[in-house]
């Protein structure tokens, strides 16, 4: 390449680097050196930055999902639509689709972060591989189609394209912090607290919707083990305290619903007060 066009391409993927609150390296030698400082700027103790201010919302909505959704889309159908979409296997889908939010929007992160520092070569090798997880993703749909597994067949097929293509950009990501020390995905992930706090509310609101007799496609304990069988029983003890109208049980299960809400919202809140305040200080320095 023309020495010309070589800092033309790099300046204009500083540009695309700059609007992704990327360092902006301009030349080999000082690549290692940008990310490290790069690094430095966006945590404190050797912790990076997860993700820029506009995608966090995004992943935190992932997130919720998959914690609320499942317990819900039998209730969110049935006063949608009626008693004939509720009866059908449609909630099931919708609570397959729920963890697929998550994934959209982890794919959403790291590939904005590909596309914005990868070099010409790299992205080519970037599209090649989402043609290799395209062709998987039609092996997947075709395979859940024949066995016949209906709307949550073709949700975890797309599921299984999406992850493929998060683990692509995993390994970019992960090849290109490979100087900076200390980095590790593991800095990617939410706090341990947040993820805590998430799977006990997709526990509670879980139980509640089995309690309240909601459909769910699928069962909270299968089989027939000592873990089943208390399972079971403490749903029917739930159930037994529950009023006995329908919509009141309901009520009971939206108000459950949304004091797990109120109190997961806190816990992460607290879990996560180190990104807030450096999104708030991105905010600020943006504006």
């Amino acid at each position: 390449m023309q020495p010309g066009r070589e800092a033309g391409g790099r300046k204009g993927l500083c540009t695309e680097a700059s609007k992704a609150g990327m360092p902006c390296i301009q030349d080999d030698a000082a690549e290692g050196e940008g990310l490290a400082a790069h690094c430095r700027r966006e945590g404190s103790g050797g912790k990076k930055k997860k993700t820029s201010g506009s995608e966090v919302p995004r992943a935190a909505a992932g997130l919720f999902a998959v914690a609320f959704g499942p317990a819900y889309c039998q209730l969110l159908l049935r006063l949608a639509y009626g008693e004939r979409w509720a009866a059908t296997g449609a909630p099931a889908a919708l609570a397959a689709y729920c963890p697929y939010i998550l994934l959209l929007a982890v794919n959403g992160i790291l590939e904005a972060f590909v596309h914005a520092v990868a070099a010409p070569a790299e992205l080519a090798a970037a599209n090649a591989a989402l043609v290799g997880c395209a062709g998987a993703h039609m092996a997947a749909v075709a395979a859940a189609s024949a066995r016949g597994g209906g709307a949550p067949g073709v949700v975890a097929a797309d599921a299984l394209g999406m992850a493929a293509r998060i683990a692509y950009s995993a390994w970019f990501v992960r090849r290109r912090f490979a100087g900076v020390p200390g980095f590790g995905l593991a800095a990617l992930l939410p706090r341990g607290g947040t993820l805590c706090a998430l799977a006990a509310a997709a526990a509670a609101t879980l139980a509640s919707a089995a309690a309240c007799g909601a459909r769910l496609g699928f069962s909270l304990a299968p089989g027939s083990g000592p873990a089943a069988a208390l399972a079971r029983r403490a749903a029917a003890a739930a159930a037994a305290v529950l009023p006995a109208g329908e919509w009141a049980r309901a009520g009971v299960h939206v108000g459950l619903g949304a004091g797990v809400l109120a109190a997961a919202v806190g816990a992460v809140l607290r879990a996560e007060a180190g990104l807030l305040a450096e999104l708030r200080a991105l905010g600020r320095k943006d504006s």
